[in-house]
């Protein structure tokens, strides 16, 4: 066998394992259940449910999938967060992370009433005209669940986390900007932009679970 030939099976090996491991890591057809979910969530509400932080994301609401793919995330160290990282690495069972995805993408989200009325003007130019924000978001910015990879959605979240997430965006490195398109769109903001921006969508009326 030469050596083209072994380069050809090599490379359909590493897609087949690829292929392999990211079913075994992520299956959109595993339901999670709500009320055991529910039951689970105690130490998840103190940060996303109970706490007035407004640094903290809203996860109430939050597409189901989308919920599983970052827990995940976390588990595998494929995203940083120190205190996500210690709570995901104490779940027994994947079950645990699915049934808790069930549960808060079941809640309703709480609307920012005050952002709600403002609607800043610059924030929606930025949104609807500069960077396009709703053309993977959605105009009510209710993001894509069906989309590859999945769009989450963004209406109604708490300004202070949107502001930290552009900026850590902004600052991606050139190799994870590549695979990151929230990184190209965050570098094309100034620091008026991202807090407009944020405010703006921190206002918009999310759609009901």
């Amino acid at each position: 066998m030469n050596n083209q030939s072994l380069k050809h099976l090599a490379t359909l090996a590493i897609t087949l394992l690829s292929l392999l491991g990211s079913s075994i890591a992520f299956s959109s057809d595993i339901e999670g259940d709500i009320e055991t979910g529910r039951s689970k969530a105690v130490v998840c509400n103190h940060c996303h449910k109970d706490n007035n932080d407004s640094s903290i994301p809203k996860i109430a609401g939050q597409h189901e999938n989308y919920l599983v793919k970052q827990m995940l995330a976390y588990r595998d160290g494929q995203r940083k967060d120190e205190i996500m990282e210690t709570i995901i690495s104490r779940l027994k069972h994947q079950d645990d992370i699915y049934d808790l995805a069930a549960y808060f993408s079941s809640l309703p989200v709480a609307l920012n009433t005050d952002l709600a009325k403002k609607q800043n003007p610059l924030g929606h130019e930025v949104f609807n005209d500069k960077v396009h924000c709703y053309q993977c978001h959605g105009v009510k910015g209710d993001g894509n669940p069906l989309a590859e990879p999945i769009i989450p959605s963004i209406a109604g979240q708490n300004k202070d986390y949107i502001i930290k997430r552009l900026m850590e965006f902004q600052s991606q490195n050139a190799h994870q900007s590549q695979s990151n398109p929230m990184s190209e769109v965050a570098k094309q903001l100034d620091i008026v932009d991202i807090f407009s921006v944020s405010e703006y969508v921190s206002g918009m009326q999310p759609e009901a679970p």
